[in-house]
């Protein structure tokens, strides 16, 4: 079996605006071997509040715990 090469990623903290109501957001950018453009996901954190201000929902993103971890070979990640 082929050992695993860890894939680089960065974690980038937004917020994004519904209206008059701003959520929390991540956008994580994965970085595959032989390719140049990154893959990108992207999570809205609703769940962790919803804010009258961009900058009040980014904040609140930067408090978002970000890990991965490999199973059966996928990169997947955790936010706490």
């Amino acid at each position: 079996m082929d050992q695993l090469k860890e894939r680089p990623y960065k974690v980038h903290y937004r917020a994004m605006q519904l209206g008059d109501e701003c959520i929390p957001c991540i956008a994580i950018e994965i970085y595959k071997e032989g390719n140049e453009e990154p893959e990108w996901i992207y999570r809205h954190l609703g769940s962790k509040g919803i804010f009258n201000n961009l900058e009040a929902a980014e904040k609140a993103a930067r408090e978002i715990k970000v890990t991965h971890q490999y199973i059966n070979g996928e990169l997947l990640f955790s936010l706490s």
